[in-house]
């Protein structure tokens, strides 16, 4: 994003009417580099991988994320670019670096923080050396303004629908 400039998104959440849910709480997550710092490549938007089959309908597991994110059988996307500083100096002097992010559906497995047939769902967002690479520090993120947002909201059904009716 460049100095000074907004965003904003909207997004509809189906809600089964009888799928016996109390409360609805929505998290999200937005990932984002200041402009005037570093920018992505304009591979980025083409850049989706899926850790699930997306050609057929099956949505079968084909991948797993590398260890220091994921256990294996998690579900993710992830989308990615090299990154271009804001001088060629810098371009010149840096290694080659990638935005990364990351989104992360885990399974539920013992001891898990979510209730059986769940999930908690998270996202990573991280300038690293290669493409799947961990991230590199804390500095490098810091000095590409790498910055991840989260939002909650949290309604009862009951408001949700007299939301809707209006």
């Amino acid at each position: 994003m460049d100095p000074g400039a907004e965003a904003a998104s909207e997004r509809i959440i189906d809600v089964p009417l009888r799928s016996g849910l109390d409360r609805v709480n929505v998290i999200t997550y937005f990932g984002f580099t200041k402009g005037d710092k570093c920018t992505g490549g304009s591979s980025y938007p083409d850049s989706g991988e899926f850790s699930w089959e997306t050609t057929s309908g099956d949505m079968r597991h084909t991948r797993d994320a590398p260890k220091w994110l994921a256990q294996p059988g998690d579900e993710f996307s992830r989308y990615h670019a090299e990154i271009h500083r804001s001088s060629e100096m810098l371009n010149l002097t840096h290694a080659t670096e990638y935005a990364n992010a990351w989104w992360v559906i885990p399974r539920w497995r013992e001891g898990a923080s979510f209730a059986k047939g769940d999930t908690q769902p998270f996202m990573d967002v991280e300038i690293s050396l290669d493409p799947e690479g961990q991230v590199l520090s804390q500095s490098v993120n810091d000095s590409c303004g790498v910055a991840l947002i989260a939002r909650q909201a949290e309604a009862t059904v009951d408001q949700l629908l007299k939301a809707a009716r209006k």
